[in-house]
């Protein structure tokens, strides 16, 4: 366990944003680690890849934790499927670009995402098509309160569209520290986004892949290049469309769900020409409607007043309040 005071953090985030950590632990020994914050007398804040986290800039009064717990390992394997345990803190796409090179299908249509794999529990992270809790078997979390390790069952895990437990009821309750993932030996692909659509006949993993690459990185969405969270806004899952004031071509994007329909936020800020807008720094993404990216000084204030500005535009004129994926703090 390393322990630092007074780390500066914007530059381990994706938005590049952020204060200072009073404590800063690099870590993968969470049990010394919940040890060192209860004799400060001070919570835990997981960091992860810093991917889906707005930080303010100021003192965090808080242990702020950055996993180091990484590798993955074969548990079991047979003609159909592997089943593999992978660190928390494993990079997210270079687990998936080995997937893809091992042949293990599934996670393809995630390529590119930043951040780590805790990710993929946290947000059941979800692309194109897939939801990361549909190959999910079971997480590995660390109990702060109690100080012990429980293995929590995908079915426990409360998932669903970008939620879990972990980021709702028990968030803060739980550190991430591994997963385990069933994936397939057979090729399985999922194409049935409307980018993935007929872009090929029976499409290799690896085509999938690269195409899922080609277009984030056309949407803004490369995080070497880009300062951003990925996607800011999040899509509006309702009952009934007729209870909003939609244009035909924002209901032309529309998803039909099991329970109702899904709307893109992405389409309802561009059909009200908010691409482009900028509060400082914070700019709506000229390209991909649902990003706020930071052009180079924006500051957390500014990001929040971006926010809220867009919400506000978007629910006065069609009724559908749009929520923020991720975490503000």
């Amino acid at each position: 366990m390393k322990v630092s005071e007074r780390v500066e953090l914007k530059d381990k985030t994706t938005l590049k944003v952020g204060g200072i950590a009073q404590y800063f632990v690099e870590t993968n020994d969470l049990q010394a680690t919940a040890s060192f914050a209860k004799e400060k007398n001070l919570p835990i804040f997981v960091l992860g890849g810093g991917s889906n986290i707005v930080l303010p800039e100021r003192v965090l009064d808080m242990v702020v934790v950055q996993l180091d717990v990484k590798g993955s390992e074969v548990l079991k394997e047979d003609e159909e499927s592997v089943t593999i345990s992978v660190g928390a803190a494993e990079n997210l796409d270079s687990f998936i670009q080995e997937t893809v090179e091992k042949g293990y299908w599934g996670l393809e249509n995630l390529s590119l995402i930043p951040g780590t794999v805790a990710g993929l529990a946290i947000q059941n992270v979800g692309a194109y098509g897939v939801e990361a809790s549909s190959y999910i078997k079971s997480v590995n979390a660390f109990n702060i309160e109690t100080e012990m390790y429980e293995r929590i069952l995908c079915e426990d895990c409360g998932f669903g569209y970008r939620r879990s437990i972990f980021n709702t009821d028990k968030k803060g309750k739980y550190i991430v520290h591994s997963l385990t993932l069933e994936l397939s030996k057979k090729p399985k692909p999922i194409t049935k986004y409307r980018s993935l659509k007929n872009f090929k006949d029976n499409p290799t993993q690896k085509e999938i892949r690269e195409k899922v690459i080609e277009i984030r990185k056309g949407k803004d969405l490369d995080p070497e290049n880009i300062w951003s969270v990925g996607s800011f806004f999040k899509n509006v899952e309702v009952d009934d469309l007729e209870k909003y004031n939609l244009s035909e071509k924002v209901k032309k994007s529309v998803f039909k769900t099991e329970d109702g329909f899904k709307i893109p936020g992405a389409a309802l800020i561009d059909d009200l020409g908010l691409k482009g807008l900028c509060v400082g720094d914070a700019c709506i993404s000229e390209t991909q409607a649902n990003m706020i990216v930071n052009k180079g000084e924006a500051t957390a204030s500014q990001i929040q007043e971006l926010f809220e500005k867009v919400q506000k535009k978007v629910e006065s004129e069609t009724g559908v309040r749009l929520t923020n994926e991720p975490e503000i703090l």
